[in-house]
C-alpha cells in the first residue's frame, strides 16, 4: 500500500481543554509536567498487578500502562532498539505562566497507531491528573473538553465533561463521539506548485544528535536535519503504521540558513529516576532552500512526529511555511 492513497494514517492529533478551579502558575516546560501527572494517572487506572514497579512485572509485556507510557525495547531484530511511545504531548511555551481560578487553558496530544484505540482511557487518566492537580502547587482542574483535529484543520468535539463533575465527583471512563482518527497526507503528496524553499519554526527545544553530541546551532546543516527527520519518521512509520519509508529522499542541492537560532538550556527534575536531566536544544526559525519537492510530505509529517530526542513530552517541534518568493 502506497503511503500517499486514499487510506490515511493511524495518526491523530487531539485538543484537551481544562479548567482551573484555583489559581495556578506554571513553571519550567509545560510538556514535561503534563506528561508526567498524565504517566501516574494512567498507571493507576491501568496497572493490574498493583505491584510498585514495572521491572520484573510478569504481565508487564501485556500491561496497557507499559504499551502506551514506555513500551518495551524491540528485540526483533537482536540488538534492544528503544520504541518511541505511541503519543507525543504538544504544550505551547507562549502559553500564559499564571491563570486565575475558572481560566481554561488547553495543549494537544498526537497519538499513533494501537492509541487511537485507547483514546477512552487517555481522556480518563488526564481526567484523574487533572482532578488530582497540575504543577509544583498541584493546583485541581477539570478536563471539560477534547476536540479532534480533522483533515481539513478544523477541530471537531469528541467528548465533553457532564455538568456537575467539576464538583469534585471521581472521574468515570469516558464515551468519545465516533470520528475517524486519522491524518489525511494524500494533499500532501502533490508536488504541484511546490515552494522555492520552506521556513521551519522551531516551537519547543529541538535535541539533534550528531557525532554523539547535541548540534549547535552553528553546526546543524541541512544534511544533519534531514537525516534526523528520517530515523524519526522510520521509528515511527515501522511501529505504528505498517507501511515502511520508500528510499530517502535526494538532499543533494538543499541548504539550510538559520535564521534566528540559538541554543535553549534547560533543566527538568525526573521525579521517576530521582535526578535532574540536561535537557538542552534549540529554539529559533530557520529556512531551507532547494529540490525539496521529495521532502516536502516528509517534512509536513515531521510537525506531528517532532524532531530530535525527548520528543514524547513535545521537544522537536516546528512548524513548517512555505517560501514562494
Amino acid at each position: 500500500m502506497s503511503l500517499f492513497s486514499p487510506s490515511s494514517l493511524p495518526i491523530a492529533r487531539y485538543r484537551f481543554t481544562l479548567l482551573t478551579e484555583t489559581p495556578f502558575r506554571l513553571t519550567g516546560y509545560p510538556g514535561a509536567m503534563l506528561r508526567g501527572a498524565w504517566g501516574h494517572a494512567l498507571r493507576y487506572l491501568a496497572c493490574s498487578t498493583g505491584s510498585p514497579e514495572c521491572a520484573g512485572c510478569p504481565v508487564r509485556e501485556h500491561c496497557r500502562y507499559t504499551q502506551l507510557f514506555e513500551p518495551l525495547p524491540d528485540t526483533a531484530q537482536g540488538a534492544a532498539r528503544d520504541i518511541p511511545p505511541p503519543y507525543i504531548v504538544q504544550a505551547a511555551l507562549a502559553q500564559p505562566r499564571a491563570l486565575a481560578r475558572g481560566d481554561t487553558w488547553s495543549f494537544e496530544m498526537v497519538l499513533f497507531g494501537k492509541a487511537l484505540a485507547e483514546l477512552p482511557l487517555i481522556i480518563w487518566a488526564w481526567q484523574l491528573a487533572a482532578r488530582d492537580g497540575l504543577g509544583d502547587q498541584q493546583s485541581p482542574m477539570c478536563l471539560v473538553s477534547v476536540e479532534h483535529e480533522t483533515s481539513s484543520g478544523e477541530w471537531q468535539p469528541v467528548w465533553k465533561n457532564s455538568p456537575g463533575s467539576a464538583l469534585g465527583k471521581p472521574p468515570r471512563a469516558p464515551r468519545v463521539q465516533a470520528h475517524v482518527p486519522a491524518l489525511a497526507m494524500e494533499q500532501q503528496a502533490n508536488h504541484h506548485a511546490m515552494p522555492l524553499g520552506a521556513s521551519m519554526t522551531l516551537l519547543t527545544p529541538m535535541r539533534l544528535q550528531h557525532k554523539g553530541r547535541i548540534c549547535e546551532p552553528q553546526h546543524l546543516t541541512a544534511n544533519i536535519l534531514l537525516n534526523s527527520l528520517w530515523r524519526k519518521l522510520e521509528l515511527y512509520m515501522e511501529h505504528y503504521t505498517g507501511l515502511p519509508l520508500p528510499a530517502m529522499p535526494p538532499r543533494d542541492g538543499i541548504l539550510l540558513q538559520p535564521l534566528s537560532l540559538a541554543r535553549q538550556r534547560w533543566e527538568r527534575h525526573s521525579r521517576r529516576q530521582q535526578k535532574a536531566m540536561r535537557l538542552d536544544g534549540m529554539l529559533g526559525t530557520l529556512s531551507l532552500h532547494g529540490p525539496l519537492a521529495e521532502w516536502w510530505p516528509w517534512l509536513w509529517l515531521g510537525q506531528y512526529t517532532h524532531l530530535g530526542k525527548n520528543s514524547s513530552f513535545g521537544l522537536g517541534q516546528y512548524r513548517l511555511a512555505p517560501l514562494r518568493e
